[in-house]
């Protein structure tokens, strides 16, 4: 099994670094947090952060069969194994009666899975965590889960992580968990996901959300993203937008990621990562 230690400044620096040196995908390996790293104070103290990254063995966890579906029986006893000679046929339908038989029941969907747990595993695992750090910070707030299907996104591996659960908290004096431009918030999905990756060996599929603040910087970001490609064909000249986080970035990269006149691409390294639009 093949498995390497990788160290940066950040946790999100080292996952894509590592990746990148083993040439796989978020989907193929098991990422362990050894150290989350310390910014330091003003410098001082600074640690960097320390994972090992494993590539996963194929089938090493099969998905379990899918429950038999019930078929109907009209009312009739279910035959038992071996006994199908001794129980009569159900009965036919009579032609000019006006008979409809019920429709077949639609075919389930089969749920993603991610590290062995497929979505509502994941989706709970993940209730719990926030619940408990809220309980912790002795705020109380309602939970609200929406589900995403998986998406191939753009740009790097760091910002391909396609979420596939949304909490959002809703309650009230919530603020301080957003911060000034949402950097509490990241504050909170980045502990969240170091919980979560100590529980599940995942990374980035359970996104945090308060009050709706993602879906509102969601659509000033695309707003701000179609805005400044109209700029760039004017003036033929890319444009480098502020720092943002790997979400963020993400949703800039989806918003023209069919724009048939625009790229986008993403440089420099941790904090400093930003989204700069070009010219085709």
């Amino acid at each position: 099994m093949q498995s390497i230690d990788q160290q940066a400044r950040t946790v999100d620096e080292a996952v894509r670094i590592a990746l990148s040196r083993l040439g796989r995908n978020y989907e193929d390996v098991d990422i362990e947090v050894l150290n989350p790293g310390s910014p330091g104070v003003l410098g001082v103290g600074a640690e960097d952060a320390l994972i090992r990254v494993t590539v996963r063995i194929p089938g090493m966890r099969p998905r379990p069969p899918m429950p038999p579906q019930p078929q109907p029986y009209y009312g009739m006893a279910r035959p038992l194994p071996g006994s199908y000679n001794q129980v009569p046929l159900p009965p036919q339908p009579m032609l000019g009666m006006g008979y409809n038989p019920p429709p077949p029941p639609p075919p389930q969907p089969i749920a993603p899975r991610v590290g062995g747990y497929d979505v509502q595993e994941l989706a709970n695992i993940g209730r719990d965590v926030i619940l408990n750090l809220l309980r912790r910070m002795r705020i109380q707030a309602r939970l609200q889960l929406e589900f995403h299907p998986p998406v191939e996104d753009p740009g790097s591996e760091e910002e391909s992580q396609s979420p596939l659960v949304t909490i959002n908290l809703i309650g009230n004096d919530l603020a301080a968990l957003i911060g000034r431009r949402g950097e509490a918030l990241t504050d909170l999905q980045y502990i969240f996901n170091l919980i979560m990756n100590k529980k599940t060996r995942t990374w980035g599929k359970v996104l945090i959300d308060v009050e709706g603040y993602r879906a509102r910087r969601k659509a000033n970001l695309v707003n701000l993203a179609r805005r400044m490609a109209d700029q760039v064909l004017t003036t033929r000249q890319p444009i480098t937008l502020e720092p943002m986080p790997a979400y963020e970035r993400r949703l800039v990269h989806l918003a023209l990621l069919d724009h048939p006149y625009i790229r986008t691409e993403s440089f420099g390294d941790g904090e400093e990562r930003k989204v700069t639009i070009f010219p085709k």
